[in-house]
């Protein structure tokens, strides 16, 4: 039996981020996805308002069929983002959560989705490969949800040089035709 690449959604809760926009498109992804959303929620001042949220988001989710996972941390610890950039995820953000995407672009085996909420549909995704060393388990997550979407990625690959970036169009290219992930590749070169 074959693991899923993708296996959750993950979405960030505290005082400041995630409202309903969020969520909803947090849910939105887990259901076309037929994933679980995991709710990571640190940090709150009030723990009353975080009860009543996590409440109503559960009733959504339970009304849907989308299995809910919460974890709860009393501030935004390290322990708190390593649960929100659990590997096999995908990490739904918002504007303001600039410290979680830093973070998340550290880690070769989570995808970000910095997404418009509004957005009517999903026509076009983008990989970008930007990290000096390119991990299999970030583009096995990122073939993944291009096959579960079937979507035709493009693959946009950075490079020190022209040389560096050809090099790792040659690794990506054949680790995408190793996954039976069709893509389109582009190369950008920044000294």
């Amino acid at each position: 039996m074959r693991v899923r690449a993708v296996q959750h959604i993950s979405v960030w809760l505290d005082d400041q981020s995630a409202g309903e926009s969020d969520f909803a498109h947090a849910l939105t992804w887990a259901l076309g996805l037929n994933l679980s959303l995991r709710v990571v929620a640190s940090g709150f001042s009030n723990r009353n308002a975080i009860a009543e949220r996590l409440h109503a988001w559960s009733a959504v989710c339970i009304r849907k069929g989308v299995a809910l996972e919460t974890h709860l941390a009393s501030e935004a610890n390290l322990a708190a983002r390593q649960q929100f950039l659990r590997p096999g995820g995908i990490c739904v953000l918002g504007d303001l959560q600039r410290d979680l995407f830093a973070d998340a672009c550290t880690s070769p085996a989570v995808c970000q989705l910095i997404g418009v909420p509004d957005s009517p549909s999903l026509n076009r995704l983008l990989i970008l490969c930007h990290q000096a060393t390119i991990h299999a388990s970030y583009l096995e997550t990122a073939a993944g949800i291009c096959q579960a979407l079937d979507r035709v990625p493009t693959v946009l690959i950075l490079g020190r040089t022209e040389r560096d970036a050809q090099i790792k169009q040659g690794y990506v290219a054949g680790l995408c035709n190793a996954l039976r992930l069709e893509a389109d590749f582009d190369l950008a070169v920044d000294g």
